[in-house]
């Protein structure tokens, strides 16, 4: 994710004082502080998990609603538009 480590202390003090997350250390290395769920982060955890599930089966309700031709012809068209544009990142501009 290529955060820095200021980031990182300010999104975890903020999620820590929301009571999103409980910190910890060991006794022998104050430096290393370790995070887990508070009850309350472990709730909106099950609450975004959920809410992925019913977006994923959504969209594969969705997906069935196509024959088997026009999901062929759809991936066909989403494989164009990738190699078009794997053309022109790569610098071949001949689509």
């Amino acid at each position: 994710m290529n955060l820095s480590k200021a980031s990182v202390t300010n999104i975890s003090n903020k999620l820590h004082k929301e009571g999103f997350i409980k910190r910890s250390q060991m006794n022998d290395n104050k430096k290393e502080v370790y995070f887990s769920l508070s009850s309350k982060g472990r709730q909106v955890f099950e609450v975004h998990t959920m809410m992925h599930e019913i977006i994923e089966r959504r969209f594969f309700d969705g997906l069935n609603s196509f024959s088997e031709s026009e999901l062929q012809a759809s991936l066909k068209f989403f494989q164009t538009i990738i190699n078009q544009n794997e053309n022109i990142v790569n610098g071949d501009r001949k689509t």
